[in-house]
């Protein structure tokens, strides 16, 4: 399995193998529900990468 290239839903930073197209189910959920405002939402889908990237946007940690 290559770790290839970046998960489909826009907010999320997870790099994820060509066999699939998201990195968690609460990705997909997001990507797909009626009305979602991608620019506006941060990604929880409670990978490492994902969870750093929001607490430096929120003024945590860096």
């Amino acid at each position: 399995m290559q770790i290839d290239h970046k998960c489909a839903y826009a907010p999320c930073e997870c790099m994820i193998s060509s066999e699939q197209e998201y990195c968690s189910e609460s990705c997909r959920y997001n990507d797909t529900r009626v009305g979602a405002r991608v620019t506006e939402e941060e990604c929880d889908c409670g990978h490492d990468g994902c969870a750093e990237e929001a607490q430096d946007a929120a003024g945590g940690v860096t």
